[in-house]
């Protein structure tokens, strides 16, 4: 990387992680992953979708090149090598670099967290704007991978295309809910204030919780998530209720729960 464009990384929070003899790109990416999650507003079952899919696509893009037996979750394609670790490194590469630019587009901090992104290929030493899918080149192979992990998921009830992904909308707006009596949480108690005294709503009368075994969200005023981004006033779940996702890592015995 050029020397100002490294300095200009360091002084704007952006960071990417060097491949050291010690550390495998998936580990690479990995990291990028991490520190995205680090400075975004939590959302744990998006980003637990995120790493399973990121997974996905090293993997696959490590089977592609693989002749012992392992085969793809999605993408099942097997090409040839004459340099096995250059060429899975650079299609492992890929593969990740497009899946986290696809889900770091509704981050609440894509402006930065999208320029790590392309800061990290560049580390690398990969190309960001070669989007072929000619599989004789492991770039190929590596964009071919994720092309069919990307479709594989796009439709799994995450209603992630519901969303406004970053420059369409700054902050972007990320996986909202299904709608009430499609899967969406009904908030059955009034908030509970906590600028006054006593179990008071916004309103400053008593009232009642109306089921002791529902949660009972929190009205806090100036509040702020891990990161000082303003939230609220009234709480919300952490993540959309997903109870029509396509589960990725456990099985569904009953439809009609989670």
């Amino acid at each position: 990387m050029q020397k100002l464009s490294l300095i200009t990384l360091l002084l704007t929070g952006l960071n990417f992680v060097s491949q050291a003899a010690s550390n495998s790109v998936a580990r690479v990416w990995d990291e990028r992953a991490l520190a995205a999650i680090r400075a975004d507003t939590p959302h744990p079952p998006a980003q637990a979708r995120n790493l399973f899919s990121l997974s996905v696509c090293m993997w696959d893009a490590w089977a592609a090149y693989d002749t012992n037996g392992a085969v793809g979750y999605v993408y099942r394609g097997k090409h040839s090598s004459t340099n096995l670790l250059a060429d899975r490194n650079k299609a492992i590469s890929y593969a990740a670099y497009r899946m986290l630019k696809e889900r770091h587009a509704y981050s609440r901090t894509a402006t930065n967290t999208l320029a790590a992104d392309d800061a990290q290929m560049a580390a690398l030493g990969y190309d960001t704007n070669d989007v072929s899918l000619v599989t004789s080149d492991p770039a190929g192979v590596g964009n071919s991978v994720y092309a069919a992990v990307s479709a594989w998921f796009i439709n799994d009830g995450a209603r992630q295309t519901n969303g406004t992904p970053y420059p369409f909308a700054d902050p972007p707006i990320a996986y909202p809910d299904y709608p009430q009596g499609q899967g969406g949480y009904n908030y059955t108690n009034p908030p509970l204030a906590t600028d006054r005294a006593g179990i008071t709503t916004s309103n400053s009368y008593e009232i009642n919780v109306a089921d002791i075994n529902r949660w009972q969200r929190l009205q806090i005023p100036n509040a702020v998530d891990q990161n000082n981004f303003p939230q609220g006033p009234i709480q919300n779940y952490l993540g959309a209720q997903w109870l029509g996702v396509r589960p990725f890592a456990l099985a569904r015995d009953d439809s009609t729960k989670p």
